[in-house]
């Protein structure tokens, strides 16, 4: 997985070394600088568009897994293994390379969509939009929000990337919480 850190993915022209292993990832943090820039203060021409999966696709339900995963710069064991705890892969007909697969395709697509930006925010509202769009299934709405939840709790932190990004779906998708504990 890309190098992830304190919030920000750091493009290839930044990182002077990447290593992943065992779905950790290290990063020389020699030219890390204070404060990520987003997406609102730079001009459209330095982005990419946005890509999306396609609508209520496995891939696409993963893809915003892997928005929540990393969303606040860390890839945490326990958070995978909260994905093998719940059924996540089993569920959607991939493994943990399979997931790392559709983990690094999100990255490539994150970090080209940060076009000449140094730092991309991970919790940008107009890349969560996007990142959320194609889901459009009221229960695999629901169903991902409980997942969330409970992945959220997995690594013993809610951080505040987390509350945003899950803020924000609860609003675009017009989910009340309470709701969650209520069959579908």
């Amino acid at each position: 997985m890309k190098g992830l850190v304190g919030g920000v993915i750091r493009t290839r022209r930044q990182a002077s070394s990447w290593t992943a292993h065992d779905h950790g990832t290290h990063v020389d943090q020699g030219q890390v600088a204070e404060g990520a820039e987003t997406r609102s203060n730079r001009s459209r021409e330095d982005m990419a568009e946005i890509k999306t999966a396609a609508e209520n696709s496995p891939e696409a339900i993963l893809r915003v897994i892997c928005l929540f995963i990393i969303s606040d710069g860390e890839v945490n064991d326990a958070e995978l293994q909260a994905l093998d705890d719940l059924g996540v892969f089993e569920r959607f007909g991939v493994d943990r390379d399979g997931f790392a697969a559709i983990f690094d395709g999100y990255c490539d697509d994150l970090i080209e969509h940060a076009g000449t930006a140094r730092f991309v925010g991970l919790a940008d509202p107009e890349w969560v939009d996007a990142i959320l769009a194609p889901i459009t299934d009221r229960v695999a709405r629901r169903t991902l929000a409980r997942m969330l939840l409970l992945l959220a709790r997995s690594d013993g932190f809610f951080a505040d990337a987390e509350l945003m990004i899950y803020r924000q779906l609860l609003d675009r998708w017009s989910i009340e919480v309470d709701s969650l504990a209520d069959p579908d």
